[in-house]
This record gives C-alpha cells, sequence and structure tokens, in this order.
C-alpha cells in the first residue's frame, strides 16, 4: 500500500475533497510544519487525514504518531474519526497502536508505564484543582512555619486565600522548570523590609520543595506535576529512547495554548527523530488560556525555534456568513488602534499577517443582515430582548430548535446569567447554563445538606461571623429538610435510625466502619429524592455530591464515623470542606456527549464555546471589558526561561480581541452584538460600523434562510473496560448503572490489598526483567520493590495488611521470581493495554504478561489465589478472559498466541501454579459474542437485574438499599 513520498494515497483524494493548503498540509512527511488555521478551515479535517496518509504512505507504523489534542472528548472523536476513515478506504492495521489523547493523558501514559522511574507509586491519585488546594491549606503549618504564615497573612489574607494563591504558585514554578533558579537566587528565605515582593519569591522556592514532598509522601500528583514528572522521565536516556523508540511523527492541535513544559515534552519528543517531525496547529487570534499558563510564543516563534520548519496557513472559512467573517477580520485588524500609544504595525509582531476568506463566492452568499447590533436601556431589557428575538425566530422558522442560540458572556455567574434565564423563562424557553456556579441553590442539594447538618448535629451557634452567609444558607437547607420530613416519613425514620446507630454504636468498634458516602446512599434511596434521582440534571447533581464525599475523604481521611469523632467530621465537613467549596462555587454537571442539549438556548461563557459553533450567536454585555488577567506570578517573572512576548501594558488588549475574535468567529448565520446602554470603548469602532437590529429587525426576520435542522449530537464511542465495565455489569446490571452508567463514587473501594501488592509486585518485576539483564536482578532489589509497592498501597486508603498476610504475600512473590529464572528472560511485555474496535463500541483491557515462546508470544494471567479444581464454575470465565486477549492479540499483531496461561502463585509447586488453557480458534467466535452480549445490553441501558447477585456481592453494595426497597433482594 506504498504510496510515493511526498504524495497523497489515492484513498484518501478519492474519498475527500481538499483545498491547495489542505493538501499541503496532508501531503507533508518530513521535518517541522507549523499551520495557522482561522475559524472554520477544517483545522481537525486536515490534521486527521495527514495521520491517516502517513500511515497509507508507510512512512510510519500506527505506534509512530502521536497526537494530541485539548480536551479527552477531542481526542476520542479524533480517534473515532480516524477508525471511521479507515474502514471507509479498507486501511485494517490497528489504530489503538497511535497515542491520541491530551498533553496531560499522554504523559500520565508514560508515568504509568515507567513507574518505577519516577517518585510515584501504583494507584498514584491525580488532585484537581479544589483538592489540590484544600492540601496545601491543611498544611499550611508544616508548608510555611510561624514566621512565613504571618507575612503571607499580610500579603495576602486568610489561610484559604494562601492556600490558593500558594497552588497556583506552585504549579508556576513546576511548569515552568526554574525551581532550580530560584534556589540558586534563593537558598535561603528571608525578610527584607524595604522589598515585600523580594520577600515572597524568597520564600516560595521553599515552600514549593515542601509542597512537591507532601505530594510525593501522599502518593498524590496535581496536574502541573504531571507534566512534570513526564518532562524529568523524558531527561533520563535509557527511559527517553525505551519512550521514543518508535516515535516518528507528534502531531499537536490547539498549540497556541501550550505552555513552556508542554512545548519542551514536545519537542522532545519529536526529537526521537533525526527530521523533527512536528506537526503543529493552532490560530494566536483564538488563544485563550494565557491564565492557566498558555503563551502564544510557541507558536508564533516557531519558525524561529525551528528555522527549517514548512508555514501553511488555512484562511477559507466554511463555516460562517461572509459578513460575519468580514466583522472577524474587522476586529482583528483593528487591533493596532486598541493599543494606547502603541508603535504603528505593533500588533503585527505579534500576529501572523492573514486575511480569513469565506468559501462562498459573494454572489452566493444569502444577502440579509448578519451581523447586528442591539443597544438596551440595561441588562435586564438585554435579556427581554434576547428573550423574545430568539422566540421570534422559532416562530417564524429562522431556527429549528433552541439549541441553534447560543448567549455568550464573558462570565455566566449569576449575576451576569440570571437576567437571561428569567426572561427566557416567561417565553417557556428553557436555557442551560451549568458553569454559573450555581450548584448550592440546587434543592437535591440543599435537601442532602440539611440531612447531613441534622445527622452531624450542626450547630450554628459555632460559626464565625465570616461564615454568616454559609449560615444562612445551611438554615434554608435544614428548613427544606423539614418541610420534606413531613411528606416523606421514610426520610424521618432513615435519619433517626442513622441517629441511633451512630450513638449507640461502640466507640473503639471496628467490624463496621461508616463513612458520610455510607449515609449518602441511604439518604438518596428514600421516597424523597425519588423525583430526583428520575430528573437527568438533579441526579447529575447527586453524582458531584458523591465525588465530593470522595473527595472530602482523600483529604481528611476520616474513614469511620462515630460518637468519638463527630464533632471533628462535622467541623471538617461543613466549617471546612463545604465552607469553602460553597465560597468559591461549583459548577453543574457537563455530559461531553451532550455539550448542547436539545431545545435549550445555550448560554455559556465565551472560553466554553471554543470549539463550537451555532447559527446564532447573542455575544451579550458589551458594555463592560472582562476582568484582567492575575499578575499574581509578578515576583516569578523574572525567573522564567524566557519573558512574556507582549509588553505587558499591552498585554489585556490583546487578550480582549482574542476572546472576543471566538466569540464572533462562533456564529454561521447571524452574530448579534449586545450592550446594555452603550459598548465599552474598544467595541466603538466594530459597533458603529454595524448595523442596528431596531432597523433590520423585519429584514432579519423575512430573509434570513431557515437554519438547518439539527442534527442528533453523535458522541464518541462507548469505552467499555474488560473489567471496569464487562465484569461489573455481568456482576449486577444495577450496580453498574449507578458506579459506570452515573459514575456515583462507591462509599468504600473494595479491599484488594492482597491482591494489588502481588499483581503490583510482579508488574515491577517483569518491568525490570525488560529493562536490564536478569543477573542484575537480585533478591535485595525484589525486597525493595516488594517494600515501596507496600507503602504506596497504604497510601491508597485500603486497609494494610497485617504483619502475617504480608509475609505471606513476599513468599509468594520470592517463590515466583526463583521459580521462573527462564520464564523472566523470556518477557515481551508486561501490562500490555489494548483496544478492539466493533461497530459500536471499544473494547479495552490489558493483559498480565506476554512471553516470547519458541512457537510465537504466549499470554500468562496471574491469580493470587491456589488452583482450583477443574470444573470450577470460575475457570470458565478466567478462560473467557484469556480467549478474549488471545482475540486482541490477533487484531494487533495479526498472530493468535501459541499458548494461554493462568498462574496461581499461592501454589508452592511450578507445575500446580502453571495452568495452561487450551486454545482452540473455533471457541473465539463464540466468546466474541459473549462479550457483545452484555456490550449490547449496556449500550441499550437494560439495567434490570433479572437475577439479583450472590448475597455476598449485595451485602457490600451502596445499592443494596434501592433494591431492598423495590424488593429485588431481601437482605
Amino acid at each position: 500500500m506504498r504510496e510515493t513520498s511526498g504524495a497523497i494515497s489515492p484513498l484518501l483524494t478519492s474519498h475527500y475533497k481538499m483545498n491547495d493548503d489542505q493538501r499541503t498540509i496532508i501531503a507533508h512527511k518530513q521535518g517541522p510544519l507549523r499551520v495557522i488555521a482561522g475559524p472554520g478551515s477544517g483545522k481537525t479535517y486536515s490534521l486527521t487525514l495527514l495521520a491517516m496518509n502517513l500511515l497509507l504512505c508507510d512512512d510510519t507504523p500506527p505506534e509512530g504518531i502521536v497526537l494530541c489534542t485539548y480536551t479527552q472528548k477531542a481526542a476520542y472523536e479524533m480517534q473515532d474519526r480516524l477508525l471511521e476513515i479507515a474502514r471507509t478506504i479498507g486501511y485494517t492495521q490497528d489504530l489503538s497502536q497511535i497515542k491520541i489523547g491530551t498533553i496531560h493523558s499522554i504523559c500520565k501514559q508514560f508515568l504509568i508505564r515507567h513507574l518505577h522511574h519516577t517518585p510515584l507509586g501504583n494507584n498514584f491519585e491525580t488532585l484537581d484543582q479544589f483538592s489540590q488546594q484544600m492540601l496545601i491549606y491543611r498544611h499550611l503549618d508544616e508548608l510555611c512555619g510561624p514566621g512565613m504564615l504571618r507575612f503571607l497573612g499580610e500579603q495576602w489574607g486568610n489561610g484559604w486565600q494562601i492556600a490558593k494563591k500558594l497552588q497556583f504558585l506552585c504549579d508556576k514554578i513546576a511548569e515552568e522548570l526554574i525551581i532550580d533558579k530560584l534556589l540558586q537566587e534563593f537558598p535561603r528565605p528571608y525578610l527584607d523590609a524595604s522589598s515585600d515582593q523580594r520577600t515572597l519569591t524568597s520564600m516560595l522556592p521553599h515552600i514549593y520543595l515542601k509542597y512537591a514532598e507532601l505530594l510525593r509522601d501522599a502518593n498524590y500528583v496535581d496536574f502541573a506535576h504531571l507534566q512534570k514528572y513526564a518532562y524529568d522521565l523524558l531527561q533520563q536516556p535509557a527511559v527517553f529512547q525505551n519512550i521514543a523508540q518508535h516515535i516518528r511523527y507528534v502531531l499537536v492541535d490547539e498549540y497556541q495554548d501550550t505552555n513552556y513544559i508542554q512545548e519542551q515534552i514536545l519537542s522532545r519528543l519529536a526529537s526521537a527523530n533525526d527530521q523533527h517531525n512536528l506537526c503543529v496547529v493552532g490560530d494566536e487570534d483564538q488563544a485563550l488560556y494565557r491564565f492557566r499558563g498558555a503563551t502564544v510564543r510557541n507558536i508564533l516563534e516557531f519558525a524561529q525555534t525551528f528555522p527549517d520548519c514548512k508555514q501553511v496557513q488555512l484562511t477559507i472559512n466554511y463555516r460562517s456568513h461572509a459578513a460575519i467573517i468580514a466583522t472577524c477580520n474587522q476586529w482583528m485588524d483593528t487591533l493596532n488602534a486598541s493599543l494606547p500609544h502603541a508603535p504603528e504595525h505593533l500588533s503585527s509582531i505579534f500576529r501572523t499577517e492573514k486575511t480569513i476568506r469565506s468559501a462562498l463566492p459573494a454572489a452566493e452568499t444569502a444577502h440579509y443582515p448578519a451581523v447586528i447590533t442591539l443597544e438596551t436601556r440595561d441588562n435586564y431589557d438585554e435579556a427581554e430582548q434576547f428573550a423574545r428575538l430568539i422566540y421570534e425566530l422559532k416562530q417564524e422558522g429562522r431556527i429549528q430548535d433552541y439549541s441553534q442560540v447560543a448567549i455568550l458572556l464573558h462570565s455566566v455567574r449569576s449575576f451576569y446569567s440570571q437576567p437571561y434565564i428569567d426572561a427566557l423563562n416567561k417565553y417557556h424557553i428553557s436555557a442551560y447554563c451549568p458553569r454559573a456556579r450555581n450548584y448550592f441553590n440546587q434543592p437535591e442539594i440543599q435537601l442532602l445538606l440539611g440531612c447531613f447538618a441534622q445527622l452531624l448535629h450542626l450547630q450554628e451557634a459555632e460559626f464565625t461571623p465570616e461564615q454568616e452567609n454559609f449560615m444562612l444558607y445551611l438554615q434554608t437547607c435544614r428548613e427544606l429538610l423539614t418541610q420534606t420530613c413531613q411528606r416523606h416519613r421514610d426520610l424521618t425514620t432513615e435519619l433517626h435510625t442513622i441517629q441511633e446507630e451512630i450513638w449507640t454504636t461502640s466507640e473503639w468498634s471496628e467490624t463496621a466502619e461508616k463513612q458520610l458516602a455510607d449515609y449518602f446512599y441511604r439518604f438518596i434511596f428514600t421516597s424523597a429524592f425519588d423525583i430526583y434521582r428520575a430528573d437527568k440534571h438533579a441526579l447529575a447533581s447527586l453524582v458531584i455530591f458523591s465525588q465530593h464525599l470522595k473527595a472530602f475523604l482523600t483529604s481528611f481521611q476520616h474513614t469511620n464515623l462515630s460518637t468519638r469523632n463527630l464533632a471533628v467530621i462535622q467541623y471538617d465537613f461543613f466549617h471546612t470542606f463545604l465552607y469553602f467549596l460553597h465560597l468559591d462555587g461549583v459548577n453543574q454537571f457537563e455530559n461531553p456527549d451532550e455539550l448542547v442539549p436539545l431545545d435549550h438556548v445555550q448560554i455559556m461563557t465565551i472560553h466554553q464555546a471554543k470549539g463550537l459553533e451555532f447559527p446564532v450567536v447573542i455575544v451579550g454585555r458589551l458594555d463592560k471589558a472582562p476582568p484582567q488577567g492575575s499578575n499574581e506570578d509578578k515576583g516569578l517573572r523574572p525567573y522564567y526561561q524566557r519573558e512574556p512576548i507582549e509588553p505587558e501594558k499591552y498585554i489585556p488588549a490583546f487578550d480582549m480581541r482574542r476572546l472576543f475574535y471566538v466569540a464572533f468567529s462562533r456564529a454561521r448565520q447571524v452574530l448579534i452584538l449586545s450592550a446594555p446602554q452603550k459598548p465599552h470603548s474598544q467595541f466603538s469602532l466594530l459597533w458603529y460600523n454595524t448595523q442596528a437590529l431596531e432597523y433590520h429587525y423585519r429584514e432579519l426576520m423575512m430573509s434570513m434562510p431557515p437554519a438547518e435542522a439539527v442534527q442528533p449530537h453523535e458522541p464518541p464511542k462507548r469505552r467499555l473496560s474488560l473489567t471496569s465495565h464487562i465484569a461489573l455489569y455481568d456482576t449486577c446490571p444495577r450496580q453498574f448503572e449507578y458506579l459506570r452508567e452515573h459514575n456515583f463514587s462507591p462509599a468504600h473501594t473494595k479491599n484488594t490489598f492482597y491482591g494489588q501488592l502481588i499483581h503490583q509486585t510482579l508488574e515491577g518485576i517483569h518491568r525490570l526483567a525488560l529493562e536490564q539483564p536478569l543477573s542484575s536482578v537480585h533478591e535485595n532489589l525484589i525486597l525493595e520493590l516488594f517494600e515501596r509497592t507496600f507503602y504506596f498501597l497504604t497510601c491508597s486508603g485500603m486497609t494494610p495488611l497485617d504483619r502475617t498476610s504480608k509475609h505471606k504475600a513476599l513468599v509468594q512473590i520470592l517463590r515466583y521470581f526463583d521459580q521462573n529464572q527462564a520464564l523472566l528472560n523470556q518477557v515481551y511485555d508486561a501490562e500490555y493495554n489494548f483496544q478492539v474496535e466493533k461497530d459500536q463500541y471499544l473494547l479495552t483491557g490489558k493483559m498480565d504478561l506476554l512471553l516470547e515462546g519458541q512457537e510465537g508470544l504466549e499470554i500468562i494471567d496471574f491469580k493470587t489465589g491456589t488452583r482450583p479444581e477443574q470444573d470450577a464454575a470460575i475457570l470458565a470465565a478466567y478462560k473467557q478472559q484469556l480467549y478474549l486477549y488471545a482475540h486482541a492479540l490477533e487484531h494487533r499483531t495479526r498472530q493468535l498466541p501459541s499458548r494461554l496461561y493462568l498462574y496461581w502463585t499461592a501454589e508452592p509447586a511450578r507445575q500446580d501454579a502453571m495452568m495452561e488453557v487450551p486454545f482452540h480458534e473455533e471457541n473465539l467466535e463464540q466468546v466474541g459474542s459473549y462479550f457483545d452480549t452484555i456490550s449490547h445490553k449496556i449500550l441499550n441501558k437494560q439495567f434490570e437485574v433479572v437475577t439479583p447477585p450472590p448475597p455476598s456481592v449485595c451485602q457490600s453494595c451502596d445499592i443494596r438499599y434501592l433494591c431492598t426497597k423495590q424488593g429485588t433482594i431481601s437482605l
């Protein structure tokens, strides 16, 4: 299937249309490539076809491509698009070997694969921003010390404000790779009365080092250190060689939103090949994430970094009406006029020269007022006019569905978004605004908090004056609970029963550990919550609450609730955890498979709208400029590897232009610019050169072509894991529904300490066998690996093993190592990931061990028990798994395995431990049918329990309260 180098495969040109610039990109084979891609110009289309063309022309096998996207959803969609292209043109190789994902997810893959070369252990937990701030807050004393803490309090305020600032600055130190520079300048912190800024900067490296140690000791990683550890891996020659040995091409989307460490990681990966095949796609005019550390320098100076790079521009817009495109061009062309006292043509230094053009000739463009302005008395009048306009667009048939309209604001906090929601409600139009941070206003959440306030005997007198608003909010929650209990007696009974259990259970009982999450499940399965579980948005709020409870457990480690620690848990939960959550605000759930719910007007931030498009876009509140970016890292900037590319005084103007360029370019057919009273001065030139709605209202209603009918959004194919999905559904469909379909966090993680200790230590041994001569792997190294694995498992929250069980596990490990020297010399791969594409889903999993046998690859699956009898029922399930592994291996390597084994580590004799499973190729289809049957039930949402699982499963299941209530089981 090899094609001429530098050409495009006829298999692509015969199926897909390309303009000349797209053809140049798709035909690219060698060296760096920078693509500046304007809005709606088909950049993802071009990038996907480039990847496929490299495969078709045999320039690389699938494992030679790294493809980075900005979101995980985009990664799934790009993978699905590649699979669709492959089906269309008949390409049959295994595309799952392409590394597709966000930079963070790809870094995580590297860490998991090479964990023993990092400070992390198995089961490391990735902290989100709030959990990261909570970790810092709870350890401020040890991170800072009294003198530092007093100084930081004078600079920033209370402990929570200090924690938030330190989280931001520690991330910056990690992402900018400046800890060594800072330590060289400030070997010790000091107080300098003449310079608060210098004093603060001198403290930061020492706080950072303690914070990094805190992460390591707890086996945590934040997003900044996820990248930092991956970067460190790539600096180790042997590890880099292992990671990069197959990489030939690195393709990156949204490159304008990368930061310094990401640029270094991507460049390092591309250096695996002498040609430095790094293709970056982006647009500096759409750079929105400076506040996250992103820099347009990466894309603007790409040609200086790689002088031999090819440069292409995609400037044909296939999305928008020509008038909208002209407005976007005008907005960016007048950037220089918006810069105070700027040198002439300054903007051209920080932009690539380009003019976006419409794909349609002017003669073929529909003539109607596609860009109009709306000036109103105030924001309430603005909201009313929006609602009336949207209603009449639907009545006149200009739009088919309210989801074809988006209202974009620089902020959708309730202060900004609520007037629009209220106005739309008057016209019986539903609005979708999940980022208004009004999660705590939802009745299901208020009712839950009322339940927990009563359960934990919350006393309002214990709140501080600064917590008064939160105290008043909780009063509302308790009032709702009182009203609800009058209608739902079973909730009253449940509350009394739980309180009695807590007060009658022995303080020192170890037999019945109860956490807040246990009571959460008892509450939500009472009749009071039936209405909320039946509503998908309310159910999603309950899911988020369960996840917050898990985060609370991670942060505070309260594994058991009793009278002894009731007051402590109450304080930590309400006065600290929930108080700060409520103070910062929480977004509601956004379904990545339904970003734009049908028949809802979308009210979203401009950042949120990036990557989306709508027939009608209304950009509101143009009377105000967005708040300027943070200046908190001012003291660190002199130590960054590079200075900011734009002059600091012009940064707000650049950021504003880019933000609203993205907003305006989301519109396909109509763009409405709106401002209460009068527009901000930055919009004046654009505003007064645009037609006003009041003069062109009828023309718009009569002449605008009807928007195309809304097509149901096709979400990415479902990814189903063999263990997390198939096995769980097979155990209990109802448990699967709540834990996987809805993503509730379980109250307890199953205590598999013993099995994980053995499995993870074996994995470590196999990794060592892959990397170094077996003669250098000695017993002391195995003992060190075992103890390290044991330590990190203790960080996971599971109950550690007693001394006898730990010794028993170690005996199995040492016996395996002693009895299997020949086997260890045959290791081909360990924890081998696979993915099998089906018509409607992708089945994923991993194999414990692959060996290079004399007749081909052999698969071994490890079990930590003793060998069962030959007719034991459990063997049938294990054999099915092995057959699936065989099918997956054939899909990837085009060869079936020569042998399949189960290895029972508890067996003293090797001949008993190593159990060969007879392999008959004709049985593969039957096994595949079994997995298809379960997967189709999952996809069709068949969660009824026909045959209840064994009582041992139900007794530890959080959903048992619902099943008991419905009569499915009786405990």
